[in-house]
């Protein structure tokens, strides 16, 4: 059975935090709601956005949230530190995500066996600041 994913754009956002028991931060996550760069090979999503900061590691973090209606997933992209970085450089992060094997473990885990889905993702800005 072969998964085929069709690509739509959508503009959302958020911040969060994670706390553990001695509430200090294990982890800090923004949402990006803005994609500089994006290419998709039909199996891979790699794409690039821009952060502020400097003064942390940052990571990428994915997450799904499914319309089983509209035979929707909508992908949500996070940079993720341990803390809240408040210096001023202006970073630049790339990611590599094999989206149809993330679409089938995380379809799979809700019972869904879909064929095809369609992937939303933050808007492109191509801007340069």
């Amino acid at each position: 059975m072969k998964l085929l994913v069709s690509i739509a754009l959508l503009l959302v956002g958020s911040a969060a935090f994670a706390n553990n028991q001695d509430n200090q931060f294990t982890e800090y996550k923004v949402e990006i709601t803005a994609l500089r760069t994006l290419s998709f090979d039909g199996e891979t999503l790699k794409g690039g956005y821009s952060k502020g900061g400097g003064c942390q590691d940052h990571s990428t973090q994915f997450g799904l949230e499914f319309d089983e209606k509209n035979f929707e997933a909508k992908l949500r992209i996070y940079d993720v530190t341990s803390t809240p970085d408040y210096c001023d450089s202006f970073l630049y992060l790339e990611f590599n995500l094999n989206i149809r094997n993330l679409l089938q473990n995380e379809a799979e885990k809700k019972g869904l066996h879909w064929k095809r889905f369609t992937v939303i993702l933050p808007k492109i800005d191509p801007s340069i600041f």
